[in-house]
């Protein structure tokens, strides 16, 4: 056997050995891969998620049901317990403003050498004491400064600072019980209540129709649900505009509508009574409907434009009041911003 062929040969052995070390370590891999997969896949099995039907009845299923879905997700603003609240402290701050605008029109009316005109325009006093004597009241100088000055205070700014600061504060004989709340603690948060969105009557209304029919809590319990103007959303969808919200109204007034089939998604499995819709079809039909919108608009301009006898000037006009209505409903209907709504109308 020559050279040559031995060399062949021996690359013939040699494919054949690596050919079969790595069937032996891809089938090893499999094996490896298919065990973890296995494994994690008995734990996936272990998630909770539980429907609102499979908690106790009360307020554990009421908190479930309404966290089960964005238009259910909404709460109390308490918007008059809040406005009582601000109007009380804001009326103790006016009287104390008052107060103080009137001490400066007395001050204003003092001789000009006098220690209330002093302050009217900005001067600080000191009090220095002296043994035996009273303290001896001093225009503040920073040269004159010494060891023990105390630097007299406004006590009637003082009490509006206070006051505009605190919102509440309750205390009683024994000082057993306080409650201070400040003002970062009210206002800030209820400005963020009140830029909260509303919830849609539709979304109220299913909410209240859950409670009545299901009836998890008790009457005194459920009384938040009838103040209806007094809900906010804690969750919002994305991209909401007329088109979706009009579908859903749509659904809601109609139990037999076409589109209600299309649009539940899986949550609705084993559930009879609540209808679970999917976003993603919501937003599907929604832009298939704008599509047909603004495509029947464009072919109306048409049909008039080509269909019609008309000068010039009136085509022009035509034309005009089609983009102003584009432009409309692509601002206002449909909630475009204005750079959106100049390039849809120019197109």
């Amino acid at each position: 056997m020559s050279k040559s062929d031995l060399t062949v040969e021996w690359k013939k052995i040699a494919g054949s050995w690596m050919a079969r070390m790595t069937e032996s370590l891809s089938r090893y891999r499999k094996t490896e891969v298919k065990a973890a997969a296995q494994k994690t896949s008995s734990k996936y099995d272990k998630l909770v998620d539980h429907t609102w039907e499979d908690f106790p009845t009360g307020i554990p299923k009421v908190a479930r049901f309404q966290n089960s879905d964005p238009d259910f997700d909404m709460v109390r603003s308490f918007n008059l317990a809040h406005l009582r609240i601000l109007i009380y402290h804001q009326n103790r701050i006016q009287t104390l403003e008052s107060k103080v605008f009137e001490r400066d029109k007395r001050y204003a009316a003092m001789p000009r050498d006098s220690v209330e005109y002093k302050k009217l325009r900005g001067a600080q006093f000191i009090l220095r004491k002296k043994d035996g004597d009273e303290p001896e009241r001093l225009e503040y100088n920073i040269n004159d400064e010494k060891k023990g000055d105390i630097m007299e205070e406004d006590e009637l700014l003082l009490e509006l600072e206070m006051e505009l600061k605190r919102y509440r504060k309750l205390d009683n004989d024994s000082d057993v019980s306080r409650l201070t709340m400040w003002t970062d603690e009210v206002l800030l948060p209820y400005i963020k209540i009140r830029a909260q969105k509303r919830p849609k009557w539709y979304q109220h209304r299913s909410l209240f129709n859950w409670t009545q029919n299901k009836k998890p809590l008790v009457p005194t319990a459920e009384e938040f649900i009838y103040h209806s103007q007094d809900f906010i959303l804690l969750r919002q969808r994305e991209g909401e505009n007329w088109i979706k919200e009009t579908l859903d109204a749509e659904m809601y007034r109609n139990p037999t509508s076409i589109f209600k089939s299309f649009l539940k998604n899986s949550k609705n499995n084993g559930i009879a009574s609540i209808s679970y819709y999917d976003d993603d079809y919501r937003s599907l039909v929604a832009n298939i409907l704008w599509g047909a919108i603004i495509a029947g608009i464009l072919l109306a301009a048409i049909c008039l434009l080509f269909l019609v006898s008309m000068s010039r000037v009136l085509m022009a006009m035509v034309i005009f009041v089609f983009d102003v209505l584009v432009f409309v409903i692509l601002t206002v209907v449909a909630k475009a911003s204005l750079q959106e709504a100049f390039l849809g109308t120019a197109a």
